[in-house]
């Protein structure tokens, strides 16, 4: 489960099961998002499970932007796609200095 502190001061909650794919984001056509940077599945699950910071995207199916640290210690930015059959990461990256002065107020740490 995710739980982390948003903007707003409120709580995001997130389940994360074997049927909920880290990392990797199916479409209907069969299509797989492809990793562009090598990021390990269970750092991206580290991450998620240890956010320090979120934000709404507002899209449709809801997204959410999350700061957290790998296991070793390192900032992620994860993007969250939340629908009816789960939640998936679709994105996961070292955080860049915009997504950190947007999620936590400061550059890059």
């Amino acid at each position: 489960m995710i739980e982390g502190k948003g903007a707003s001061e409120q709580r995001l909650h997130l389940t994360f099961t074997e049927q909920s794919p880290v990392g990797r984001c199916s479409s209907s056509s069969g299509s797989e998002a492809i990793y562009v940077l090598s990021i390990d599945d269970a750092d991206m699950l580290h991450a998620a499970e240890h956010s320090v910071a979120w934000i709404e995207l507002g899209d449709d199916p809801s997204r959410f932007l999350l700061a957290g640290p790998d296991r070793a210690g390192n900032l992620l930015e994860l993007v969250v796609m939340v629908t009816e059959e789960g939640e998936f990461m679709i994105h996961a990256m070292p955080i860049r200095r915009s997504t950190a002065e947007q999620l936590l107020g400061g550059g890059e740490t």
